[in-house]
């Protein structure tokens, strides 16, 4: 019971102590889709998601109301000793406006889920949802990252 007990408590530390780089994160979305499956429930020398997965998916949704756009971005675990989190951005790059949303953790099968919301212009302006999601299992933490983009 405490291999297990020690296990889960390593994986939670190593989730809370991640830390997004937006700047980084920024870059590369164009390579993203609004949905992912990651992370390999063996232990694997490799700290970077694959494209496929094991261990959790990830999903990121924009939501307009009257006056906001919401970028919401969720993390489900797929097998019971999984920490996953969920860190989501949403970004008006017409008005160089973003916002950071906090970051959420969920241990198991259970769903993280971050939101982030950015005042909506009269004018039809892009608003893009960014969220990273991580599972960590044994030790090693995945990352991945989904976007949504859409004009309002």
């Amino acid at each position: 019971m405490t291999g297990n007990a020690s296990a889960e408590e390593t994986n939670e530390q190593l989730t809370e102590e991640y830390q997004v780089n937006w700047d980084d994160a920024r870059e590369n979305t164009e390579e993203s889709d609004d949905s992912v499956d990651f992370g390999a429930s063996s232990n694997s020398n490799s700290a970077r998601a694959s494209k496929w997965g094991d261990l959790a998916s990830g999903k990121t949704a924009l939501s307009p109301t009257t006056k906001t756009i919401t970028s919401e971005g969720t993390t489900k675990g797929k097998i019971i000793s999984t920490v996953v989190s969920a860190t989501t951005s949403i970004r008006n790059a017409n008005l160089s406006l973003t916002k950071n949303g906090s970051k959420k953790i969920a241990i198991g099968k259970l769903t993280a889920t971050s939101e982030a919301a950015l005042g909506r212009n009269s004018s039809s302006n892009v608003y893009t949802g960014l969220t990273i999601h991580t599972a960590t299992n044994s030790g090693v933490l995945y990352e991945a990252r989904t976007t949504k983009s859409n004009a309002y």
